[in-house]
Order: C-alpha cells, then structure tokens, then sequence
C-alpha cells in the first residue's frame, strides 16, 4: 500500500512546515488530489489517522480536495473533462491531447495552533 509511504513523507513535510511557522500543532492538513494521481483518497485518511499520533500533526484533520481529470487538445486548443479514460477531444475528434489537471498529488495548506490562535500556513 504505497498510501503509507506517501502519509510518511507528507507527515514529515508538514512537520517541517509546521515548526518553520512556530506551531504548537497541526489543526488541518488540506491535499489536491487528482483522480488520476493514482492514489485511493480513503486510504489515504486511514494511513494518515494512522502514522499522525505522535507528531505535530496528532488530532488534525485531513482534507482532501479532488482535482477531476481534464485534457487539452494539441490540436484545437479545446479543454475538456476526460471521462471513462477516453482522452479524444469532443470538439474535433483529434486525438493529440495532454493532461492538464488531475495528476495533482499537492500539499495545499495547513492550519495551525501557535496558541492561542489558530492560523493558516499557504504552500507555493
């Protein structure tokens, strides 16, 4: 299950980003994930409510903000929702098109408790 791999270095990303910021703990962590990123999002969660306790990130709440697969079409520019993998574009037929959204696998945000204020940590 490679979800724990990827929550192991997560954890260890928003621990860093957590103390740069002086928190005393993680209150939210909130992902992009693409549904072509190649991830399950619920195992996801579960490796997460997993591997947190014991870190800054013990108790916060994992978000996970889905990213739809969409392609643009080399052909005509159009871009398009791929839906059932058919990645042809509807507007000409063409069939040169490259993924543009939904590969995301991003770290977004955190929220975190400085105390006795909660505040937001935005990641580039």
């Amino acid at each position: 299950m490679h979800e724990t791999a990827l929550v192991a270095h997560l954890l260890r990303r928003v621990v860093q980003e957590a103390r740069a910021a002086g928190a005393a703990r993680v209150t939210v962590v909130c992902l992009r994930v693409g549904e072509f990123a190649g991830v399950e999002p619920s195992l996801l969660e579960d490796a997460f409510q997993r591997q947190s306790p014991g870190t800054l990130a013990e108790g916060a709440r994992l978000e996970i903000v889905a990213v739809l697969l969409e392609a643009l079409c080399d052909l005509c520019g159009h871009r398009f929702r791929v839906e059932q993998f058919r990645f042809q574009c509807p507007a000409c037929g063409g069939c040169r098109t490259r993924v543009v959204a939904g590969e995301e696998l991003d770290l977004e945000s955190l929220s975190v408790a400085t105390e006795p204020e909660p505040s937001k940590v935005m990641m580039p």
